[in-house]
Parts: structure tokens; C-alpha cells; sequence
């Protein structure tokens, strides 16, 4: 993700084949929870502050289905179990 992000910035192509390898990994349910996941955490991310609204859905999708529907659940899971510091100045 790091080589992606500072090489290939302007290619929004390329970026956008990424993501949907990304969203195709985190969609897999023998996958679900590995170390390839892990490792792919900054990558998910990405995808979740995409520029292009469809695959941003997509990961918008993945990610509202894999936490608690309970707001103050959403909440501890959020700050305690992410890494905010990925996110930055994004909403």
C-alpha cells in the first residue's frame, strides 16, 4: 500500500484495480481474519476514503457488516480496536 500510495498517486486506475483486489481478499470468507487481512488493514482503509463512490461502497459494505449494529458498540470498536491514525483527517 505505501508503494501505491507514493508512486502511483495520480493513477487513479491503478489505484482502483488495487482496491478491488483488496475488496475481493476482505470479501472471502476463508480468508476472513488471516494475515493477509491484517497486513492489507492500511489498504481497507484506502478503500474506505476512495474517491470513487462505487468502490467505496463496497468497502463502506464489507466493513458495516463486520462490526455490531449498536452505536455504542460501532463506538468501542472504532476507537479502541482501529487504528485512527490511518485515517487521518478523513470522516
Amino acid at each position: 500500500m505505501v508503494h501505491i500510495g507514493k508512486r502511483f498517486i495520480d493513477d487513479q486506475e491503478l489505484n482502483a484495480q488495487f482496491l478491488e483486489l483488496v475488496i475481493i481478499i476482505y470479501r472471502d470468507e476463508g480468508l476472513s481474519g488471516t494475515v493477509l487481512t491484517t497486513k492489507l488493514e492500511q489498504a481497507f482503509l484506502a478503500g474506505l476514503r476512495c474517491q470513487q463512490p462505487l468502490i467505496q461502497g463496497k468497502f463502506v459494505e464489507v466493513f458495516n457488516s463486520s462490526i455490531p449494529r449498536r452505536v455504542f458498540e460501532r463506538l468501542i470498536y472504532i476507537t479502541c480496536s482501529q487504528n485512527l491514525e490511518l485515517m487521518g483527517g478523513h470522516f
